[in-house]
């Protein structure tokens, strides 16, 4: 038997040591090369998802080639993730998320055939694509069709379309953020919400640059307009009827920076009560250069029935209305996430 000196017993120690150390190094690092791997593009900032996977475009092992075929091969839950690219075509979507590798090379184009080129059900996520080209031979083509409840739609940039957002009696919570709408020839996004639905409506961190109507607010109970840039439109907000506040936005050189109407009518009085009033606080207005509280004009709408044409009602309109902004910012607001 060998008999190991004081010396030789304490560099044998030293040795097991570093080894023991630099085999717990190696476990360490063996596990992030395998996590990594197996991560899927956005696991750092969409962790949260739950529910399946499911992949278009791109060159891994069993990616769809179309949304189409993933949204039929998925379920409730789910997450579609789609690789940059153009795709055509029209697609209904409930209960997934849709995200897209990056908004400005992830297109889905109408082609310019289809009325509505996404057509959005219950609990729908949709992000980081470009949405565009719709039917322009169609009065009502739109870009995102609602009627659905619990839909957020943010990340997006949504261009060539008659409508960006329509809402058809959508519902539940409501989160529309950091999209940029450009050339939308009637309204980026418009909503009437009745007043027994309840729902709860957040625009923000949107950019409006270059259409007719940036927001067409109709009705409903808790709607927040804030922290938007609105610029070069016909119109940044119209508030039709309207019980929304509007807050800390920014408007620039648009035609009609802002404007409402309140509405007697009684065939509509769910949509529109007649107490319902915008209310305004904190915005940059590009064309008011002092504190004082900056006005807003409104018009004061009396409809009723045509009893001599069915279908026909008479309006009545009076210019005579007004409200303030009593705390006009006095610079333009940082929106982040347009650019």
């Amino acid at each position: 038997m060998t008999c190991l000196t004081g010396e030789a017993k304490a560099m044998r120690n030293d040795i097991s040591r570093k080894g023991l150390v630099l085999g717990i190094l190696l476990l360490f690092v063996t596990a992030g090369i395998v996590s990594a791997l197996n991560a899927n593009p956005f696991s750092n900032s969409l962790s949260t998802y739950s529910g399946k996977w499911l992949y278009v475009g791109g060159s891994g092992p069993g990616n769809y080639s179309t949304i189409q075929d993933a949204i039929n091969n998925a379920g409730p839950g789910d997450t579609i993730f789609v690789y940059h690219g153009t795709y055509y075509g029209y697609f209904k979507v409930s209960q997934l998320t849709l995200i897209g590798e990056d908004r400005k090379t992830t297109i889905i184009d109408g082609g310019g055939a289809f009325s509505e080129v996404l057509h959005i059900e219950d609990e729908v996520n949709i992000q980081g694509f470009t949405v565009q080209n719709t039917n322009h031979s169609s009065i009502g083509d739109v870009a995102f069709f609602m009627e659905g409840k619990d839909i957020t739609i943010s990340n997006n940039i949504i261009t060539e379309c008659s409508f960006g957002i329509y809402d058809y009696y959508a519902g539940g919570e409501i989160d529309i953020f950091n999209n940029i709408f450009l050339n939308i020839s009637d309204r980026c996004i418009t909503f009437q919400e009745e007043i027994l639905k309840k729902s709860v409506y957040s625009i923000h961190d949107n950019y409006f640059y270059s259409n007719h109507i940036g927001i067409h607010a109709g009705g409903g109970r808790s709607v927040s307009i804030e922290h938007n840039h609105f610029e070069d439109n016909d119109i940044g907000v119209d508030a039709f009827g309207s019980h929304a506040t509007i807050n800390r936005n920014n408007f620039i050189n648009n035609d009609i920076q802002a404007q409402f109407e309140r509405v007697l009518w009684p065939m509509a009085m769910f949509y529109y009560p007649m107490y319902y009033k915008p209310s305004f606080s904190e915005n940059y207005w590009e064309d008011w250069v002092n504190s004082t509280p900056r006005p807003i004009r409104g018009t004061f709408l009396f409809v009723m029935m045509n009893w001599f044409k069915v279908g026909y009602a008479w309006t009545f309109s009076l210019p005579i209305l007004l409200q303030f902004d009593e705390h006009p910012a006095q610079e333009p607001y940082d929106i982040p996430g347009v650019s």
